[in-house]
């Protein structure tokens, strides 16, 4: 009898540590699924994304700003881990993968797929063959995504190389989801002959041309005028300058002979007197002149430049007369 009791305890122990063993075993589950993936708009409304295979696909709404970096709410199978985790911020674009482990240790990756719902932009560009350097370019259209970061607008000449054009909303320029006014670069960047106009928008890229830039207009090239001499006493003879920073280059475009005229009030106030000035010299952004000997005590109130029988004048500041001392 003493031993049929030893017996029946051993193998109630065995059956427990088996049973036992089993159950942790069973714990050890091989799942490690997405069962759902939700992102906040910039409206503040719920976007989820569809789960297929090993891609993560997130459908952006049209016309609302493309954030860089999100924060999802996820979802995955009980007792699974995800890396990096629910609610982390990670980049909005395919470099995002995220890493499921089940209980059993088994791993399954998923890589982010945003799906920008944009339609391509249509547009054309406003006088096409009268554009000139340094002169604004006028776009009209839809579906421009009016977003420094996501459109950007380029010239592309025969070698594909690209030139950007600068976009704002300020005052000086447009830029909102149908209209675009920018200004072709004065800087010597762009030469004449002809171009391609390219719209990148979101992840749409519309490409229209060609397009003729013509030399800059005379007007534009004085639009950089600096009077360097404004505020100071001068006396006869005095080297003057003017300086030009809107179109780099103006001899290439304007070779011809420039020449100043000044206006000098004279001390006791009466009726200006007009001086003609040949140039001494001229750089691409320079003119450069003499007072001449005979020029009277006063102030210098007005100056012009004359080109090919066009004269651009320039008022001098009032508060900071210059004077002309004999």
């Amino acid at each position: 009898m003493k031993k049929i009791k030893l017996f029946f305890p051993v193998i109630l122990l065995g059956v427990a540590i088996f049973v036992a063993s089993c159950k942790k075993e069973y714990l050890k589950t091989p799942y490690h699924a997405i069962e759902s993936f939700t992102v906040t708009d910039s409206a503040g409304s719920p976007l989820k994304a569809a789960i297929i295979g090993d891609s993560i696909l997130l459908y952006w709404p049209p016309f609302k700003n493309t954030p860089a970096s999100i924060a999802p709410k996820i979802t995955i199978s009980e007792g699974a881990g995800i890396s990096p985790a629910s609610g982390a911020p990670v980049s909005f674009s395919t470099s995002t993968v995220y890493t499921v482990t089940a209980q059993d240790g088994s791993k399954k990756t998923y890589k982010l797929y945003p799906m920008i719902n944009l339609p391509a932009p249509v547009f054309e560009v406003g006088s096409p063959d009268f554009l000139q350097i340094a002169g604004y370019i006028i776009i009209k259209g839809q579906y421009f995504v009016a977003d420094t970061s996501q459109t950007h607008l380029y010239l592309v000449n025969a070698g594909d190389k690209k030139f950007s054009l600068p976009l704002a909303n300020d005052g000086s320029f447009v830029f909102n989801s149908t209209a675009i006014l920018s200004q072709i670069p004065g800087d010597g960047t762009i030469d004449t002959g002809y171009y391609k106009l390219r719209m990148i928008s979101g992840k749409n890229t519309v490409t229209k041309g060609p397009i003729h830039i013509a030399a800059p207009n005379i007007y534009d090239v004085f639009k950089g005028f600096v009077f360097n001499e404004e505020g100071k006493t001068l006396k006869a003879g005095d080297q003057l300058s003017i300086s030009y920073s809107t179109v780099a280059a103006l001899k290439k475009y304007y070779p011809k002979t420039m020449a100043i005229t000044l206006f000098v009030t004279p001390e006791n106030g009466s009726q200006d007197v007009k001086y003609n000035i040949a140039l001494s010299s001229r750089t691409d952004n320079t003119l450069t002149f003499h007072l001449p000997q005979d020029i009277i005590t006063g102030s210098l109130s007005n100056l012009q430049v004359t080109y090919d029988g066009d004269q651009f004048a320039f008022d001098l500041d009032p508060d900071k007369p210059t004077l002309i001392n004999k």
